[in-house]
């Protein structure tokens, strides 16, 4: 497959892979279902719980079974737990379906990048990895900023309409995904599980050991979740007695964030140029 091609695809998989229908208005649907902000609170953990927890078994079957089939079965699940969030109307209901989201979320992580890696390493364009994935990057940004403004539109008209057109939008995204070149995935699969667990708790407790590093761990947890909780309750407070936006324009608040975003994600490669990998890395 040419390279051009490839890009294309992986610019129509970020498209397909957006979330921005129901970016503004999820939280606003938990409190319409009766729960409280302990309960939202709660479910917020969870999700950020599993996430954490599911990253090392999901990555870990991602490896066994290739970077394709886990980024199809990332679709699909992600579509189920979005999907479920229409139907649930109790805590535990919301609890699975944002825990099959978490999960569908760990299968996909890193491993688009790698596919596309090494996808444009067999075209001998590695060194354009950075420019393809920050305008892909740039395009998942912009649809979400466009599909925030529908989303919160659509929102006023129909609770859920946004969580069924976003498990559509993500069943289109699993297609694309069947459409990708199959690539080495330069694994070693032969390792077992115990050895890949063992390997990780290695590194991690050495890491550990490292000046510094636990405090620097410790703040850089305190200031996401910081921000996370922040993020999880602007919804409710904006659209809310409050501040008092109604859902729209609160879909066209999270639009310019968006906006802003994608406008640095599609600089990413000539800011790589100008201050070079190293800086860009550890900023």
């Amino acid at each position: 497959m040419q390279s051009q091609e490839v890009r294309w695809r992986y610019y129509l998989y970020s498209l397909t892979e957006t979330q921005g229908l129901i970016a503004p208005v999820w939280v606003l649907v938990l409190q319409a279902r009766g729960l409280s902000y302990t309960d939202i609170g709660l479910l917020g953990a969870l999700y950020w719980a599993v996430l954490v927890l599911a990253e090392i078994p999901t990555g870990y079957i991602g490896d066994r079974i290739g970077r394709r089939r886990s980024l199809f079965i990332a679709a699909l699940i992600t579509a189920g737990g979005v999907g479920g969030l229409a139907f649930a109307r109790t805590l535990l209901s919301f609890a699975l379906a944002l825990t099959a989201w978490a999960v569908g979320i760990t299968f996909r992580s890193g491993t688009a990048d790698a596919w596309l890696y090494s996808v444009l390493g067999r075209s001998g364009t590695a060194d354009a990895y950075t420019h393809v994935r920050g305008r892909g990057r740039a395009v998942k940004l912009a649809a979400t900023a466009i599909t925030a403004v529908i989303g919160g539109v659509l929102y006023t008209k129909s609770l859920v309409a946004p969580f069924f057109l976003t498990a559509g939008l993500l069943a289109v995204n699993s297609a694309v995904v069947l459409s990708f070149p199959t690539v080495p995935d330069g694994q070693g699969r032969s390792r077992s599980e115990s050895w890949l667990f063992s390997t990780t708790r290695q590194e991690l407790t050495a890491a550990f050991k490292q000046p510094g590093m636990r405090s620097f761990v410790g703040y850089t947890v305190l200031l996401f979740g910081l921000v996370e909780v922040t993020r999880t309750f602007v919804q409710p407070i904006v659209a809310g007695d409050q501040v008092g936006l109604s859902v729209a324009a609160v879909g066209a608040l999270y639009a310019c964030f968006n906006i802003v975003a994608a406008g640095a994600s599609a600089l990413t490669s000539r800011i790589e140029q100008t201050l070079g990998v190293r800086v860009v890395g550890s900023s």
